[in-house]
């Protein structure tokens, strides 16, 4: 992360537990050291904008909500034109099928995080499964 100076950050499962309003033990202390060190932080989800303005007010980072990573058309031009440079730029996430993937299209680095705590839904389990299939390939991860 040499040289970066913004993080567009994930938040269920990366910031918070999944639809929490409360951030993880860490993220503030976190926030509050990288703003020290001149790196911007910036949320995007693809969560309502009433539950994602009340998480972020609390932290306060600008965010982009409904912001339906990985597509990039509702987020790109917002992220990349506010006086950010791709090159410095990174996401934080953790999901392969949405953060990853999202960074990818965005032309930014991407960090794939340990989620926050195990979804169990059938969605998450299937979407984990892929996510462990395509991780085993490095290449794709670079």
């Amino acid at each position: 992360m040499l040289g970066t100076r913004t993080i567009v950050v994930d938040i269920d499962n990366t910031l918070a537990r999944p639809n929490s309003l409360v951030p993880l033990p860490y993220v503030e202390r976190w926030i509050k050291e990288m703003r020290i060190r001149g790196i911007r932080i910036i949320a995007v989800s693809n969560n309502s904008k009433e539950r994602i303005s009340a998480f972020c007010r609390k932290l306060g980072i600008p965010y982009i909500a409904r912001a339906r990573k990985p597509l990039t058309f509702r987020s790109r031009e917002r992220i990349l034109n506010s006086e950010l440079d791709k090159n410095y730029t990174v996401v934080l996430g953790d999901q392969v099928f949405t953060d990853v993937l999202f960074a990818r299209m965005l032309g930014t680095l991407a960090i794939l995080v340990a989620p926050a705590v195990k979804e169990e839904s059938l969605f998450f389990r299937f979407k984990r499964a892929l996510e462990r299939i395509v991780l085993k390939d490095r290449n794709w991860c670079r």
